[in-house]
């Protein structure tokens, strides 16, 4: 778990920095910066934390119109199993079967 700490503490900075000189919005590695710390977020059980990196990831990827390609699906994977993992099954249902409409297009 101490790499995993170490691993959210890197990607917050990195996050703090790209925020701070207006680029977290606006482009691709932004999202995967968010998307990431979501991820270390839930694999330590920071699941509210986890949602709300993967919810901002998933702006971003909306806003490039990037949500439909790996990346953006890969977002919406782990923000429906972080849903699941709340025990929000319903709407974590509805995410993966938007990523699957999405990846049909």
């Amino acid at each position: 778990s101490g790499d995993l700490g170490e691993a959210a503490v890197a990607y917050v900075r990195a996050i703090d920095v790209r925020r701070a000189n207006g680029t977290l919005l606006a482009s691709q590695e932004g999202a995967r910066l968010l998307g990431s710390l979501g991820v270390v977020r839930a694999q330590r059980g920071e699941l509210g934390e986890a949602l709300e990196a993967l919810r901002e990831a998933r702006r971003v990827h909306e806003a490039l119109g990037t949500l439909a390609t790996r990346e953006g699906l890969s977002v919406l994977i782990n923000l429906g199993t972080a849903h699941s993992s709340t025990e929000d099954h319903s709407l974590a249902l509805g995410i993966y079967m938007e990523a699957r409409e999405l990846s049909e297009r």
